[in-house]
């Protein structure tokens, strides 16, 4: 998934700097809300395996 997100974020960066107008635009729109997607997952796991680690102790 981070990987799938991450080539997305790249192929579309890529065709931001190819293109000019409004698919330039959508192109650099679409990369920014897939780059946070990919932050709010990575932080999303963080919490979840640190949950789980703490329910192992116990």
């Amino acid at each position: 998934m981070k990987a799938l997100l991450i080539t997305a974020v790249v192929l579309l960066i890529a065709l931001a700097i190819n293109t000019e107008g409004l698919i330039r635009s959508l192109a650099e729109l679409t990369a920014f809300l897939g780059l946070i997607c990919f932050v709010v997952s990575v932080k999303y796991n963080k919490r979840r395996s640190s949950i789980t680690q703490e329910a192992k102790e116990l």
